[in-house]
């Protein structure tokens, strides 16, 4: 027999396909298809792989060419924030769309992000999804989760290796900012654990400001700038400010002595920011959404909220060294005292209490939550 007929036939008999008036049957047995289908597939412990394709944006066909009405794909890759694994038709409208078979956001309560994705939180309190950066010119994919406030923030500080799981997860502390400063190597901390005050051999050095206070336009430009301290409050990094000074910068084209670069703008962009601090700003009205307490137990309700706030302490501006690991949380904004020159609001934690309208000197290091509007 011809050996092409012979593997036809082979292949026939493997399948078991029937074909009839109604359509096709792909069975183990020979039962016809359904009369409903024009195609009935039922082979037991297997089941149907579509095509799998990469899409970029709902609203591109691209990688298909000229997709008919009702096209079926199953996207492989997550895109542009709007695009995430799972099966999508191609609506054949004009302008023509990507949508999404189950029709939910692109993000989950249990989402894991993977390298390079960006998957916008879904509207849901609690829904996560992923953002990828550069940080120290190296790329990173962060989780990000829509807080109670309505609001998408970073469910990790900048610098961090992961989202805590815990209060003191101490490879979830992440890097240290004195306010006005962004990535420019100063914040730096290598932890070595949880209550370790201890600065491992990867942080940023110290150096003293010397017979003056430094300011933003002082930092030099690289990669590898230095955290600022001083024995005397006097010269303090940036000890000689006042209520207008700004840290809305973005490049540092922005930098002058009364403006540093907001870190949040500087790695992600877009509409990401440093929360505002002080009363009625983005940290209160987000503690507040959250229902934290602000008495006894505040450091474990930071902890449990959508943000998961680790104990991070605080890097001292009279030497440099790591002071309250574990036991306290000192979180950055972007709102200067509007009195006191040389202190800037922030958000505070610890066992005792939780003020989100705190304050305290501009030389600290403390650590970074970026939010996005």
């Amino acid at each position: 027999m011809n050996k092409k007929r012979l593997c036809l036939i082979t292949l026939i008999i493997c399948i078991n396909a029937i074909v009839s008036a109604q359509g096709v049957a792909i069975h183990p047995g020979a039962t016809p298809p359904d009369n409903s289908a024009a195609m009935d597939i039922d082979i037991p412990g297997k089941g149907t792989l579509l095509s799998r394709a990469a899409l970029t944006s709902v609203s591109l066909a691209s990688p298909i060419v000229n997709p008919a009405a009702g096209l079926i794909v199953y996207n492989t890759t997550p895109a542009n924030g709007n695009v995430c694994p799972g099966y999508y038709y191609w609506n054949g409208e004009s302008p023509g769309q990507w949508i999404r078979m189950d029709n939910q956001p692109c993000s989950s309560p249990t989402v894991t992000c993977q390298t390079g994705w960006n998957i916008t939180a879904g509207p849901t309190t609690g829904n996560l999804g992923c953002v990828t950066f550069l940080y120290r010119n190296n790329p990173v994919t962060y989780t990000t989760v829509r807080a109670a406030d309505g609001r998408e923030w970073l469910r990790q500080n900048l610098g961090a290796e992961r989202v805590a799981s815990s209060s003191t997860d101490y490879l979830a502390y992440g890097d240290l900012f004195q306010w006005g400063r962004w990535d420019d190597g100063h914040q730096v901390i290598e932890r070595l654990g949880p209550s370790s005050t201890s600065l491992g051999n990867n942080s940023s050095a110290s150096v003293s400001t010397g017979g003056a206070p430094k300011r933003p336009n002082d930092v030099s430009p690289g990669p590898d700038a230095n955290f600022y301290y001083n024995g005397s409050i006097s010269y303090f990094w940036w000890g000689n400010g006042i209520s207008s000074d700004l840290y809305n910068g973005t490049t540092t084209a922005d930098v002058t002595a009364g403006r540093g670069i907001d870190p949040c703008k500087q790695l992600l962009g877009g509409s990401w920011h440093l929360p505002t601090g002080g009363m009625g700003g983005e940290w209160a009205t987000w503690w507040a959404a959250e229902g934290l307490t602000t008495g006894a137990g505040a450091r474990l309700a930071a902890f449990n909220s959508t943000l998961r706030l680790p104990a991070s302490g605080w890097r001292r501006p009279w030497e440099g060294a790591l002071s309250n690991v574990g036991d306290e949380g000192v979180y950055r904004s972007a709102t200067a005292h509007p009195s006191v020159g040389n202190h800037a609001m922030h958000l505070y934690f610890s066992n005792s209490g939780g003020w989100p309208e705190d304050n305290f000197y501009r030389a600290c290091g403390a650590s970074v939550r970026c939010l996005r509007n």
